[in-house]
């Protein structure tokens, strides 16, 4: 026997090649039909931004500014997603235990903003950073806080690499809504 359609007790060495089909089992169509609703549901949620956080006032500078302080995982993560605008005089302040390479993106920021990346109560890199991107932006040295404002604010009111920023006085966390995750709270056992 010769040829292709020789075969020996078992394996055939040039077996012949499948025609590549399409072929959707019944037991896929389900799985496959859940994925593109919860896709679709997915896409048509409304993306809405999380509320404003408590404001308080922040030395940058010789200027004062109002700041949203995100420093819990959650706030950290929504950032300025979603908004719209942000007043002039206006900002996020993100702060971390640690002090680390800073990288931060602009995913469903509509907003042009510029950053602030701080170490030690002093600006060590100002960048700024185009909506609706996911660019990294990293700071160029460690840092510890990252300051976003609207793009163009540091320039605009001469604030550059090496300038102070006032210290925020820690507040209490409070255990209730979105910024419950605040990873310095901890329920009090009984005594």
């Amino acid at each position: 026997m010769h040829g292709r359609n020789a075969v020996m007790h078992g394996h055939d060495p040039n077996p012949p090649t499948p025609e590549p089909t399409m072929r959707m089992t019944t037991s896929y169509l389900p799985r496959l039909t859940r994925a593109m609703t919860l896709a679709a549901i997915a896409a048509a949620a409304p993306a809405v931004a999380q509320n404003p956080l408590p404001e308080q006032a922040l030395r940058v500078g010789p200027h004062t500014i109002r700041v949203e302080r995100a420093d819990t995982p959650y706030t950290q993560s929504q950032g300025l997603m979603y908004r719209h605008d942000l007043d002039e005089d206006a900002g996020m302040l993100f702060e971390f235990d640690a002090t680390d390479t800073l990288c931060f993106w602009m995913k469903n920021t509509l907003i042009p903003l510029s950053i602030a990346f701080i170490h030690e109560q002093r600006i060590v890199d100002i960048q700024d950073m185009q909506p609706l991107t996911t660019e990294s932006h990293c700071s160029a040295y460690p840092a510890n806080q990252a300051l976003e404002m609207n793009q163009g604010w540091f320039a605009r009111h001469g604030i550059r690499v090496g300038d102070p920023i006032g210290k925020i006085p820690s507040v209490p966390p409070t255990p209730s809504g979105p910024g419950a995750l605040n990873r310095d709270f901890a329920p009090q056992s009984p005594n």
